[in-house]
């Protein structure tokens, strides 16, 4: 099971305005479910074939683009042939490029398990939360680098900075522990997708290290050769204001728009170890980012601020 799932819509594929936003109106980081744009101009694609097939007034225009506009999206970065069908050009791509589920107009036409496919009308008539296999509540993963990152891959494809709020966090011996394989794991698949450039990590541990001969520098510097050119880590350290109701708690991680908790840090040393792993709601989300970051120090003492570039 998964707490996001990645979904490709032909533009094509919607069948009345209804359908639009019956499709459009779940699709949200609520829901965990996320837009794959492709081509890049997908919206554009919507627009026009929904201007041509059905009547678009002023009110029903601006609704749709308004719709389109708000909806989380993540980009391939694919090329896309205009002068072949949406089909053909997804399926050039998904042998490397993870995409769950397909809503098109002909299920046929694409070249993947059929049971992560679906047509507008069937969607229409089976119920639209039936197509998907999202988990509302927790999903339960080791706690290993590559697992870890498993339900964070989508936020890291459509964010530029993540946050990881850790009270615990600690470095101990240096590069080796797991929270440094962690951090690099995300790293260079942000890397990949090219969107992620910086994480931030929020504790409220004041002496990361318990051995002397490693301190936070050197250990950034050293993580930091680990990770792709032009990225960087920024640490806080906060420290609860007296009277306050911000503490700093639970273990997150965080995008502009979407988060995901963790019962345990990130990176245990005990072997094996599970964690619980929970979508949080993007109100929730927003309120943790503004409190962490956009109102950091209205809402905490920051003892230390230190940022590494690669």
């Amino acid at each position: 099971m998964k707490i996001f799932e990645k979904i490709a819509i032909d533009p094509k594929s919607f069948t009345s305005i209804e359908t639009f936003y019956l499709i459009m109106g779940q699709i949200n980081l609520n829901n965990g479910l996320i837009l794959v744009q492709f081509p890049k101009n997908w919206a554009r694609r919507v627009l026009d074939h929904l201007s041509k097939e059905f009547s678009l007034d002023g009110i029903k225009r601006t609704q749709v683009v308004s719709m389109l506009h708000q909806i989380k999206k993540v980009k391939t970065g694919k090329n896309y042939y205009p002068d072949k069908e949406w089909s053909v050009n997804i399926n050039e791509i998904i042998s490397n490029y993870n995409i769950d589920k397909f809503i098109t107009r002909d299920a046929s036409t694409i070249n993947t398990d059929k049971s992560f496919i679906c047509s507008t009308n069937e969607l229409a008539e089976m119920g639209f939360f039936s197509f998907f296999n999202v988990e509302n509540g927790i999903i339960n993963l080791k706690n290993s680098p590559d697992e870890l990152l498993k339900p964070a891959k989508p936020l890291l494809e459509m964010t530029s900075q993540a946050v990881f709020i850790d009270p615990y966090f600690a470095i101990y011996n240096g590069n080796e522990t797991k929270y440094s394989k962690t951090l690099v794991e995300f790293a260079k698949f942000a890397d990949k997708h090219n969107k992620c450039k910086m994480f931030i990590i929020c504790t409220s541990n004041k002496k990361p290290t318990k051995n002397p001969e490693v301190n936070l520098e050197k250990y950034f510097y050293n993580l930091l050769s680990f990770l792709p050119q032009g990225f960087s880590i920024r640490v806080m350290c906060l420290e609860n204001i007296k009277g306050s109701s911000f503490k700093v708690h639970a273990r997150f991680f965080l995008t502009d728009g979407a988060g995901i908790k963790y019962d345990k840090g990130f990176g245990s040393e005990k072997d094996p170890d599970y964690t619980d792993v929970t979508r949080i709601s993007e109100k929730n989300s927003n309120d943790l980012y503004d409190q962490y970051i956009t109102n950091v120090s209205q809402c905490y003492e920051i003892i230390y601020d230190y940022t590494w570039e690669r």
